[in-house]
């Protein structure tokens, strides 16, 4: 089977091991349908030591009974069960109480690449430690809510593992959960062909939250996966017919969104959230305001966050701190409604150096805390300061100050010999990014670490912007783009964002001008198909536009950035 092993703090990575088997009388044999891969004291979050064949992660998860020891007579082999490791050490801010079967950070096996633990394991002392999921009913609907509430005494259970976001199991989901409780996770099942719109879908999955052991599952999900073979890479568990597409925000109004999305209406849809690595979430798409005239930043922030964005990147660099502030302020949008992005420059590196950069950030934006900030440059020829710069991030990590940190224009190997020092994994890694300069190796080693790539020029702004060289071919007027643009009645700019957007990016495009804002935002009420995906993937040329990061710019790296 493969499993997730772990080297080294950080370095953790998918192999293949031997099936586990029954070594105890008390044992179970688990295959895993969902699983935490936080590992708590197993992954980044504590220092372990690595072993030389690589120590197991292991945490909570949900699965299916395959084998018993002899001495265990209260389970049986088909039970489905939750498996709460009360043995978390508490570093993980998900999992401090050992319970939580909804970890965000949660994954599961049959994809490709990543996933939790491994695809079975064995649960020692089986009647102790797993707790079994009534499961044995068939009712929907009003039937099926009732026969919960017959379970658990009348009362609704305290969470609801997974339900699909589709109208009769949003529905089911809201009648068995009791006041207080929560719907861990609104999607859909893994595997199965998803009847919504992109844009309801990733709505729908923003309502998480919530801890386990949960008394009931939703009936039809279960049995979904209680059909599927070991190897659930070749599972198909499509929702039956009876579930039909609804937005969940129109079953449930009051339903808690994140708090850096918009309050949903009848006209307008959510923008697409992100979770990062330490469960900070984040808007996929933002405002940035590289080379806004500070003049005109002000205006530019208020009328982005008019129109319903609620992320700003910003940097030191860009020399405009202030003016973003001072927008976000005008616009009456409250602070902890805006997620703030900024970067620090490469004459403030050092450890006393970026911690002071942090209150001249802080200062010029008027907040006390920041919600990510990111290295601006890997600066090869000055790596010492690079990585003394980092570990004041995770200084400022750890008191509070920020919410999440990252990097910016770090290939692959700045990101090895930053990760071979770090305590903290890096949670965003913004670089050039746009169809005709996709860096897919930088992509790669992003998604191995579970760092996001967030792109800067992604509608290739730096294919056509004054000063950045000559004979540059602009994507901005490409006959494929401007094909998918027709098709769907779209500008290629909302194509490239939408491209981003679709493929797990973060993107922050950039303008002062009030119509082009509000027609970067207009990307969430189409969907581009696996065709349009590979057509605009086709375009790479693998130029660079911008500057290379491999590339020392003593001049422009000794500029100062003033006080706040």
């Amino acid at each position: 089977m493969r499993a997730a092993l772990m080297y080294g703090a950080g370095d953790v990575r998918v192999e293949s091991v031997p099936n586990p088997t029954i070594q105890e009388s008390t044992d179970a044999i688990v295959r895993i349908v969902a699983g935490c891969i936080c590992g708590s004291d197993l992954w980044p979050y504590a220092s372990k030591p690595g072993t030389a064949e690589g120590a197991r992660m292991g945490h909570e998860f949900v699965g299916i009974i395959e084998d018993l020891g002899s001495e265990v007579t209260g389970l049986s082999v088909g039970d489905f069960v939750i498996a709460p490791f009360v043995a978390s050490d508490g570093t993980c801010d998900f999992c401090k109480e050992g319970l939580q079967t909804s970890c965000r950070h949660g994954a599961h096996w049959g994809g490709d690449g990543d996933g939790g633990q491994g695809e079975f394991a064995r649960v020692p002392q089986a009647e102790g430690t797993l707790v079994v999921v009534p499961t044995g009913f068939d009712e929907k609907g009003e039937e099926g809510i009732a026969k919960v509430r017959e379970l658990t005494d009348g009362d609704g259970t305290q969470a609801v593992l997974e339900a699909v976001g589709l109208k009769p199991a949003i529905e089911m989901a809201i009648g068995v959960v009791r006041d207080g409780g929560t719907i861990s996770r609104v999607g859909a099942p893994q595997f199965a062909e998803v009847p919504l719109g992109f844009g309801e879908f990733m709505r729908n999955i923003t309502l998480t939250g919530g801890v386990a052991p949960a008394r009931a599952y939703i009936g039809e999900l279960l049995r979904s996966y209680s059909r599927a073979p070991s190897n659930p890479a070749e599972s198909s568990t499509a929702p039956s017919a009876w579930m039909t597409s609804r937005p969940a925000t129109e079953l449930w109004p009051t339903a808690k969104h994140s708090k850096y999305s918009s309050a949903p209406n009848e006209e307008d849809q959510d923008p697409m959230d992100i979770t990062l690595n330490n469960g900070v979430v984040m808007p996929a798409l933002g405002l940035g305001v590289f080379q806004s005239p500070p003049d005109q930043t002000t205006a530019a922030v208020q009328t982005a966050l008019e129109v319903g964005y609620r992320h700003i990147d910003t940097a030191a660099a860009y020399g405009n701190e202030r003016e973003v502030g001072e927008g976000i302020r005008r616009s009456g949008v409250d602070r902890s409604e805006v997620f703030i992005e900024t970067k620090v420059w490469v004459s403030d590196y050092g450890h006393d150096e970026t911690l002071h950069a942090w209150e001249k950030a802080a200062g010029k934006l008027g907040v006390d805390q920041l919600d990510l900030l990111i290295l601006h440059q890997p600066a090869p020829d000055r790596f010492a300061k690079t990585i003394a710069a980092f570990k004041a991030l995770e200084v400022l990590l750890a008191d509070g100050r920020v919410r999440a940190i990252g990097v910016s224009n770090f290939m692959p190997h700045h990101l090895e010999q930053l990760l071979a020092e770090a305590e903290v994994v890096p949670a965003v890694n913004q670089v050039e990014l746009h169809p005709y300069f996709q860096q897919p190796e930088v992509q790669s080693m992003d998604a191995k670490h579970g760092i996001l790539t967030q792109a800067w020029s992604p509608i290739g702004g730096i294919t056509f912007y004054p000063g950045w060289g000559e004979n540059r071919k602009n994507v901005m007027r490409d006959r494929t783009v401007a094909a998918v643009a027709q098709a769907h009645g779209k500008t290629p700019a909302q194509v490239m964002l939408r491209w981003h957007l679709q493929q797990g990016r973060s993107a922050i495009p950039k303008s002062t001008n009030p119509a082009r804002i509000a027609e970067n935002f207009d990307v969430f009420d189409f969907e581009l198909d696996t065709a349009e995906l590979a057509a605009i993937d086709a375009l790479d040329t693998g130029i660079r536009s911008g500057p290379d990061p491999d590339v020392a710019r003593p001049e422009r790296f000794a500029m100062v950035i003033p006080e706040a």
